[in-house]
């Protein structure tokens, strides 16, 4: 398989993604935007990747059959997966087996943390007669709290359940015994 650049293919070629951007903040369910057009255009595949992967492992979004053009692409559901730093790439086939892609890298997924704002830089004042005035500090996100687990056991209900299920084990028994004795003898 080829592994071209997109303005390296013969022919008509518009193998980008328009949205979202490099360095973008991320969340939930992300359209991705762009266009998958080629001459002999068979599929296009778009994927995501950890950006830290030493292995260049990528996970599919979605497979298209059709060329798309200034359009969506696919919708990535981010919800599942933890914050960091990604790449997505739109990998364009034709039917020689011969490929275009595009990366787009340094997308930050916030899903469960704050989306950072960018803090201005510092202002030179104009020569003016008005007294200085102060700026406030940047708000600093706090973290919120996660709700207790409702999965976690604790030992007193171990022991609770261990106990319940010998007593019923003892009375089946029991009275699987006064049964077996009450059919011998009537049997008699």
């Amino acid at each position: 398989m080829l592994l071209l650049g997109s303005g390296e293919y013969q022919g008509l070629t518009q193998v980008n993604i328009f949205s979202p951007q490099p360095g973008e903040a991320i969340q939930g369910v992300v359209e991705v935007t762009g266009n998958a057009v080629i001459n002999d255009f068979q599929t296009y595949e778009l994927s995501f990747a950890f950006k830290e992967d030493p292995t260049n492992t990528w996970f599919t979004i979605q497979i298209g059959t059709d060329q798309v053009r200034e359009g969506t692409l696919g919708e990535w559901n981010t919800n599942g997966l933890t914050d960091g730093t990604y790449s997505i790439r739109l990998k364009v086939n034709d039917r020689q087996g011969q490929s275009v892609e595009e990366i787009v890298g340094d997308l930050r997924l916030r899903n469960y943390t704050a989306i950072e704002t960018s803090t201005p830089g510092p202002q030179v004042p104009e020569e003016t007669s008005q007294a200085p005035t102060s700026t406030p500090a940047p708000a600093v996100p706090t973290p919120t709290a996660l709700p207790p687990n409702p999965a976690i056991l604790k030992p007193e209900t171990i022991t609770q359940s261990i106990r319940r299920g010998a007593v019923f084990a003892i009375l089946f028994m029991a009275g699987l015994g006064l049964y077996s004795w009450a059919g011998k003898r009537s049997q008699r």
